[in-house]
């Protein structure tokens, strides 16, 4: 293994096989002032299949940008000049869709949060590995995959629709003799009196119906091609009778073999020469194709909706879904007038933990740390969710914070009886939490934010006073905090 630190970059030494991009190849901005990261970044993405573009600078990106199909950005985060945010928010402003990924070397600097907030797509931090960039690339291509098949489900069943809806029906007594104008009809076409007898029935629907063209006259339509519709107000034909001059519906039926279509019923009313409503011309278009493509749209929509409120590695809460329930908890909590407690908990050490352990063994830590505390929330209204990184958060609705910091020292317990080792943290053999709890009576003079923030004032102490313990502050009327105690080791 080969390491670059003087330009921000660990090769793990990936095989071309083992490190190629299993997607559609990306246009991608390079923009940084260093070459050196330029060329390892370019070398390493080109090798993957993807194009590749370069500037030095941000108003040289932006030039760029506006002459070439750029779909993804990486970009440092200072720059002479305009900085990183700076370029990626203008840049924004007139490609809106664009991914950016930032790259900083000062993330004491620079929070996840700020970063995210600011509208980027992800960032990594110098040093970082090239299995770092190919695991956050692959994931936003197949985020982008995923929006861009829900985009064309979702036109597809538009175009679908749109020409279900503008089928419509046009026929005269005078044609009634033309048999072509039924059979060129790919649709199942009949007309039926108003005595629900069959006066024409063409190629298709006699298919449908197992019968002969020239043995149906004179049959009841009920008798030759029942659905569920026969015998019920709903009936097409007595609907046309009553004055509905245009019915439409779906309905299924099941072929000879059992297999199950999906139809298209429309039924328009026909009348006689001298203008009296003899009964109606049906259609049945197959629309079975249309069925499974809604069928796949929900899916990939039930899927999309799990993904943008579930953290992939964790299952549980991503930092999106937090945001909505800490909002709906806060406005219920308000009108309650009862107390809300938040438990912001950092694995102590975690860095150190993945560089030794590997990231493969930190996400297994990561969902063991997530399980844990998921398992120790168990009241209705508990709320677990992944902040970012190795932080979790807990909503504690209806919680005092004497029994907010009682559950912290649940879970910092629970995770130092699993056991897991951890041979360079300063403070355990094993892994550890550091947990800041917050607690407010939610209100008008109060936001959520400030919530949030006291939390992770008392994150922050915890830290300081050694790590692996609690603390708790409170927020006051004005906004501020008062540090009450601490626990732990």
């Amino acid at each position: 293994m080969s390491i670059l630190r003087n330009y921000g970059v660990i090769d793990m030494g990936l095989s071309k096989m083992e490190s190629r991009l299993k997607t559609q190849s990306e246009h991608i901005l390079i923009v940084d002032d260093e070459a050196a990261i330029r060329e390892v970044l370019t070398d390493f993405l080109e090798e993957n299949g993807d194009f590749c573009y370069i500037a030095s600078n941000a108003h040289e990106a932006l030039s760029t940008l506006t002459e070439n199909p750029i779909t993804l950005v990486i970009s440092d985060i200072k720059m002479p000049g305009m900085g990183g945010i700076e370029f990626m928010k203008e840049a924004k402003q007139s490609f809106s869709d664009l991914d950016f990924m930032i790259m900083t070397g000062y993330a004491s600097d620079y929070t996840y949060t700020n970063i995210i907030n600011a509208g980027a797509t992800d960032y990594m931090i110098k040093p970082f590995k090239l299995e770092e960039l190919k695991a956050k690339m692959e994931r936003i291509k197949r985020e982008r995959r995923l929006l861009n098949k829900l985009k064309e489900g979702n036109r597809a069943l538009e175009l679908a629709m749109e020409k279900a809806n503008l089928m419509s029906i046009k026929a005269e007594t005078a044609n009634l003799e033309l048999d072509q104008i039924f059979d060129r009809s790919t649709s199942g076409i009949w007309v039926i009196d108003s005595q629900f007898e069959i006066l024409r029935m063409n190629r298709t629907l006699s298919g449908l119906a197992g019968k002969g063209r020239g043995k149906v006259r004179g049959l009841k339509c009920y008798d030759v091609f029942p659905t569920s519709l026969c015998g019920s107000p709903d009936c097409p034909l007595t609907r046309i009778m009553n004055g509905d001059g245009f019915f439409e519906c779906d309905i299924e039926k099941r072929d000879q073999g059992g297999s199950r279509i999906s139809f298209l019923l429309t039924a328009t009313s026909f009348f006689g020469l001298d203008g009296e409503l003899m009964g109606m011309v049906a259609e049945f278009k197959d629309i079975t194709s249309r069925r499974q493509a809604e069928v796949a749209l929900e899916k990939a929509n039930r899927e999309l909706q799990r993904l943008s409120v579930l953290d992939d590695l964790t299952q549980v809460a991503n930092r999106r879904r937090f945001d909505e329930a800490l909002n709906e908890e806060w406005q219920r909590l308000s009108r309650d007038r009862a107390p809300l407690s938040l438990i912001f908990c950092d694995i102590d050490y975690f860095k150190l933990y993945n560089d030794t352990y590997g990231h493969q063994t930190g996400d297994d830590c990561l969902r063991a740390v997530a399980d844990t505390i998921g398992t120790n929330c168990q009241r209705p209204g508990d709320f677990v969710a992944r902040y970012g990184g190795e932080e979790f958060i807990v909503i504690l609705p209806n919680t005092e914070a004497e029994g907010a910091v009682h559950l912290a020292e649940d879970i910092r317990q629970e995770i130092e009886r699993l056991k897991i080792p951890h041979m360079r943290s300063q403070v355990s053999p094993y892994i550890t939490l550091s947990l800041g709890v917050s607690c407010v009576s939610p209100s008008a003079d109060i936001t959520p934010e400030s919530l949030i923030g006291v939390a992770d004032k008392a994150l922050y102490e915890a830290k300081n006073q050694g790590r692996n313990r609690t603390v708790l502050k409170v927020v006051d009327m004005e906004g501020m905090t008062d540090l009450k105690f601490g626990t732990g080791n």
